[in-house]
């Protein structure tokens, strides 16, 4: 089950891509290159599992000539920057598509917390990120993103929108990451405690990440098909 995450994260990738010109002119085209970007980590994130197999040997060698073996094999600083990276461009992505003014100065307030509690985390690590998990980053964004969903929901009822909200490609996206965020950050932050090989911990990831990659992709398949619809209709005169 938890093999498959990375199958639909390319997947995403790619409807994304193919969809691209729908919503090209909309914030959530930033959405596209953090798809990539998530992609490129989790197939780098594939080198200590394909280790085990003897056909990929020498690529795998070949990479250890230029990469430390720490960074290729235990890739805890790659999450810790992935972690930093996509929580900072979920805050970055609320910050474009909610209208408030005082509310974007939240958002800008909570982005500054996050880097406060990423020099916190480095300090304990002993400035070294392949040292452990950036949980203070973790709580602080996860806590960022919830309290910005909730707001942009706000917003949308205020607009009396509500009805077509299931229309707008931002909801799918905000629904996957909010999601993902209340199941998955509780068992990243209890991980000691569950155990990576734990099963509970397995289902709900790889669950938490079909739903993620799942509603991105509903939301881009929707807002194709609402696109097309409104290219058709006739020119008003």
């Amino acid at each position: 089950m938890k093999e498959y995450i990375y199958y639909i994260e390319i997947l995403a990738a790619v409807v994304g891509t193919l969809t691209y010109n729908s919503y090209k002119h909309t914030h959530c085209r930033y959405f596209l290159f953090y798809l990539w970007f998530v992609v490129l980590v989790e197939s780098y994130g594939q080198i200590p599992g394909l280790y085990k197999n003897p056909d990929y040997h020498n690529a795998i060698f070949f990479l250890n000539k230029f990469i430390d073996e720490k960074l290729l094999f235990r890739n805890i600083w790659l999450m810790n920057i992935y972690d930093l990276v996509t929580y900072n461009f979920y805050l970055f992505f609320f910050l474009n598509v909610i209208d408030d003014k005082r509310t974007k100065r939240w958002i800008i307030f909570f982005v500054l917390v996050l880097w406060v509690a990423f020099i916190l985390n480095l300090a304990d690590n002993e400035m070294d990120l392949n040292f452990g998990y950036l949980n203070y980053v973790m709580l602080v964004g996860a806590s960022s993103v919830f309290i910005c969903s909730i707001l942009y929901f706000l917003q949308v009822i205020s607009e009396d929108k509500i009805f077509d909200i299931h229309k707008r490609l931002t909801f799918w996206l905000i629904v996957g990451m909010l999601f993902f965020q209340l199941a998955c950050t509780p068992i990243f932050l209890f991980s000691k405690q569950l155990n990576f090989s734990d099963p509970v911990y397995n289902v709900i990831l790889s669950i938490s990440n079909y739903i993620l990659y799942g509603s991105f992709i509903i939301g881009f398949m929707i807002n194709a098909h609402e696109q097309k619809k409104i290219q058709k209709q006739p020119a008003q005169r």
